[in-house]
């Protein structure tokens, strides 16, 4: 089984992390070339080169993942168990990462991935099973005979289309509509405020504001560092920072605070 979050101590080479893993062989000696070319050659069968004396904490989060799932593959006959593995991965990366999947299994492995989104289970999975508060509610079936918004029913639990009929429908528009228009009339009631409350303060807050230009960080143990980083943030304003985990949030909010 491979876990979604990693398991591999990051202070650790990749070869001592994975014999570290390796159970029922007990405390014994062992020589470290000796380690890193078994393992090697474990990775390189399975379609990772990569120099096993490098430290975890210093790879991307993507080739962990890759390490952790190549040393997990039991072969043929096997039962390999995945816990959302696409989280870490950015968009980009998630068909190259189910093109494994596909050779893993040709090779004669069993799969079970848990994943969250509708798109991705199509993509990948023969066979679907839903689980809702620990109940199988939907028994291991073909994609073939599921429609998007039965698996979105079995999934939450109740009917997303709850067949209104059409003067339930009307009243539903038009309170939605109301809704809309009086969030569109406190957005904009806000916008005005906030902005003239910028305007009034910028000032006083200046200092308050942050800038940085071209910034570079070192590598950091558990997130990729920063390269070459422009960011603005007025004062008095709100900024959200977005993307897959390990892809450099920590190391920006460790660089503003100080830490780094």
């Amino acid at each position: 089984m491979v876990h979604q979050h990693r398991a591999l101590g990051p202070d650790l080479t990749i070869a001592e992390a994975l014999e570290l893993r390796q159970s029922g062989k007990g405390v014994r000696p062992f020589r470290r070339r000796a380690i890193e070319e078994t393992w090697s050659d474990v990775l390189a069968a399975r379609g990772i080169e990569v120099d096993t004396a490098r430290r975890v904490g210093d790879l991307s989060v993507e080739l962990v993942q890759s390490i952790e799932i190549a040393a997990a593959d039991p072969g043929r006959g096997g039962l390999l168990i995945l816990d959302e593995p696409t989280a870490v991965l950015p968009p980009p990366r998630v068909d190259a990462f189910f093109e494994r999947l596909r050779a893993t299994r040709d090779a004669g492995v069993t799969i079970v991935i848990v994943l969250h989104k509708l798109d991705e289970v199509r993509r990948i999975a023969d066979t679907v099973t839903v689980l809702r508060n620990g109940r199988v509610i939907v028994p291991a079936s073909s994609l073939d005979v599921l429609g998007d918004d039965e698996l979105t029913d079995a999934i939450i639990g109740e009917d997303v289309d709850d067949g209104q009929d059409e003067g339930q429908m009307a009243a539903t528009d038009d309170a939605a509509t109301t809704s809309r228009t009086a969030a569109t009339t406190a957005a904009t009631t806000y916008m005005a405020t906030s902005k003239a409350v910028t305007t009034s303060s910028a000032t006083s807050t200046a200092s308050a504001s942050v800038s940085i230009r071209g910034v570079h960080t070192a590598p950091q143990l558990i997130d990729q560092p920063l390269t070459g980083v422009d960011l603005d943030v007025e004062a008095v304003s709100l900024v959200g920072v977005a993307g897959v985990e390990g892809n450099g949030q920590r190391s920006l909010v460790e660089l503003l605070v100080g830490l780094v």
